[in-house]
C-alpha cells in the first residue's frame, strides 16, 4: 500500500512532467489536469464517459481492492485537448494511460503509434 507521502510525490512528479510536455509546441500531450480533490464530479463523469469508463464503477473497484485510502487526495486525471488520451494518476496504478481511437478516423496502428509515442516522450 502506498503511503500518503509517496502518493503526493508521484502526483507532483507526473504533474510536472505532463506540464512540460504540454507546453511543447508539437506535443501530442497538450491537455488539462483535473484534480479529483477540487473538480466537479459531473466533469469527471463526462471525461470518463468519453473513454467508455464509469467513474462510479472505478470508485467501487478501488474500494473493493483497498486502494480508496485518502480518496481523492493526490489523485488526478489528465486528458489531451483532442480527447484521444486519458491518464489516470494514483488510482489502482500509479500511472494508467488510455488511448481513445475512433474506428472511423483511426486504425489500430494509429493507436499503437500514439500510445508508444507518448510513452517515449514521457520517458525522456
Amino acid at each position: 500500500m502506498l503511503t500518503k507521502e509517496k502518493r503526493q510525490s508521484i502526483e507532483e512528479n507526473i504533474k510536472a512532467t505532463l506540464q512540460i510536455l504540454s507546453d511543447e509546441d508539437d506535443s501530442l500531450l497538450k491537455g488539462n489536469i483535473y484534480s479529483l480533490q477540487i473538480e466537479d464530479e459531473d466533469k469527471v463523469n463526462e471525461i470518463f464517459s468519453l473513454f467508455s469508463l464509469s467513474y462510479e464503477e472505478t470508485i467501487s473497484h478501488l474500494i473493493n481492492i483497498g486502494a480508496y485510502e485518502n480518496w481523492p487526495n493526490n489523485r488526478f486525471i489528465y486528458v489531451t485537448n483532442d480527447r484521444k488520451v486519458l491518464i489516470l494518476i494514483n488510482f489502482e496504478d500509479h500511472f494508467r494511460m488510455i488511448c481513445n481511437i475512433n474506428p472511423v478516423e483511426d486504425n489500430v496502428l494509429t493507436g499503437f503509434m500514439t500510445y508508444f509515442g507518448l510513452l517515449k516522450k514521457i520517458e525522456k
